[in-house]
């Protein structure tokens, strides 16, 4: 039975929460909601002492540069590991509705981010699976409950209007209790809505129990319906791995953009100006005119202020970046795009990528049997394939697919070449042309072309079945010559 005073306090004051303020605090810095350039003040320097000065203040420059490293990196990741659709073994569209790859990109997505998310798996009012949704570790929580010794999960949704967006004035809360039975054997889930610090079921929600399913051939019983997904044990994400020198590069960049823009306003010393100095400054910017006194003098001071070492600074800095997440600026510079060079920088980023796939295959794994339930027809050997946007030089793969001609299959070499995306086209657009897969590279004149069927093999153009339709025209075009 569920202890509805203990969900309803840890509602109250979740956001108190050191890991769950940590998590919605980066959400906005990653969704350059609230980044930590935004709180730079412009400075003034005054007898040593440094002085913040006013925003509205236009004569001194204070930009904020955003450059979202954090953000790139994250993107990078996900990207390279889910930039393309992936397969089941197993042909269903079913399958991929209920495994979909929205929902997988937004769970690699928390898992860069944060260090970890849960995924959690939803059923319809039959009991049968409906989907799957991810969330990350501020509003998806595991409790565990000694006095009923039954496990479960707190999760919170933000009550959306039907434009699928949240009234600003609306704080209210929908929130989905998953609780394990004692037995194991079964999970309850209630609905409630959690508004003014109190909690009242939904009532065209009513309480649901999903048996848990298992395998009667190995008698195991299948995983959990909400799943908590990381790829190394300590949870560390990208945002607390780089929040620091990310917020250093923005920092630098800024400032260096504001002596920029000061730069070409280089000090003017003005001797014998009896007035005061906003007056003296309206009349530059107005006048372009310093009227002075008969013994007054103006001079202009010429500013020399290297910029290297802080450009240096920030190369330095995006190295760090590099080194500690894998990441790959799009520039390649110096080394250059031979398939090793390509390998070897993309590295990290292949390692990273795979660590987020297999997660997501564990996830596969865990939810098969409810997949299976769903989907009529399906079998439990059914498994799921990623197929990662790696990085390839063209030139050296396409040279590699003729040097194979005489060793590969034709399907083989089709299958990897850079320009084929679908083998099967590919071979209907050959055929199209007059030519077959099974005489790439080799000269071949219209004769031979008659000649050869199409698995390859020795062709009887008597045989008028086995003709192609490209070969029925020709043969057609012959005859009535």
């Amino acid at each position: 039975m569920l202890n509805l005073e203990k969900i309803k306090n840890f509602l109250s004051n979740r956001e108190s929460f050191s890991e769950v303020k940590s998590v919605l605090e980066a959400n906005k810095h990653i969704t350059y909601e609230k980044m930590t350039i935004d709180d730079k003040k412009a400075i003034s320097v005054v007898d040593g002492s440094e002085y913040d000065i006013e925003e509205e203040n236009s004569m001194w420059p204070n930009s904020k540069l955003r450059f979202g490293h954090i953000n790139r990196v994250i993107k990078q990741r996900v990207n390279y590991a889910f930039g393309r659709k992936c397969t089941f073994s197993e042909e269903s569209e079913q399958v991929g509705v209920l495994f979909d790859m929205d929902t997988i990109r937004k769970c690699a997505w928390y898992i860069s981010a944060h260090g970890s998310a849960f995924l959690e798996i939803c059923f319809n009012v039959d009991g049968v699976m409906s989907g799957i949704k991810a969330h990350d570790i501020a509003h998806c929580f595991e409790f565990n409950d000694a006095e009923t010794l039954t496990r479960g999960w707190v999760i919170v949704e933000e009550v959306l209007n039907e434009f699928g967006m949240k009234n600003e004035d609306d704080d209210s809360l929908q929130v989905r209790v998953v609780e394990e039975s004692e037995n194991k054997e079964s999970f309850t889930i209630y609905n409630f809505l959690f508004a003014k610090n109190e909690l009242s079921e939904i009532s065209y929600l009513p309480p649901q129990t999903i048996t848990r399913l298992h395998d009667d051939k190995i008698r195991r019983f299948n995983g959990d319906i909400v799943m908590k997904l990381h790829t190394n044990p300590f949870e560390i994400g990208v945002y607390k791995e780089i929040l620091s020198i990310s917020d250093e590069f923005d920092s630098m960049a800024s400032s260096n953009s504001d002596y920029l823009k000061k730069s070409p306003r280089s000090p003017i010393v003005v001797k014998g100006y009896g007035t005061t100095l906003s007056e003296l400054v309206t009349n530059v910017q107005t006048y372009n005119v310093i009227p002075v006194q008969a013994d007054g003098e103006v001079s202009l001071l010429k500013s020399e202020q290297d910029i290297s070492a802080a450009q240096h600074h920030l190369e330095l800095i995006e190295a760090s970046i590099r080194d500690q997440t894998g990441w790959v600026k799009s520039e390649l510079g110096n080394v250059g795009y031979s398939g090793a060079a390509l390998r070897m920088r993309y590295a990290e980023l292949d390692i990273y990528a795979q660590q987020l796939q297999e997660v997501m295959t564990q996830a596969f794994d865990g939810s098969k049997l409810y997949v299976v339930n769903a989907v009529p027809g399906l079998t439990e050997d059914i498994e799921v394939a990623y197929d990662s946007d790696v990085m390839v030089n063209e030139t050296d793969t396409v040279t590699n697919c003729v040097n194979s001609l005489d060793i590969l299959s034709r399907r083989t070499i089709l299958e990897n070449h850079p320009f084929v995306r679908s083998v099967d086209v590919e071979i209907d657009r050959l055929e199209a042309e007059g030519r077959s897969i099974y005489t790439i590279g080799e000269e071949e004149d219209e004769g031979s072309f008659l000649n050869r069927a199409e698995d390859g093999t020795s062709l009887d153009p008597t045989q008028e079945t086995n003709l192609t339709n490209k070969q029925r025209e020709i043969m057609s075009d012959v005859t009535n010559q």
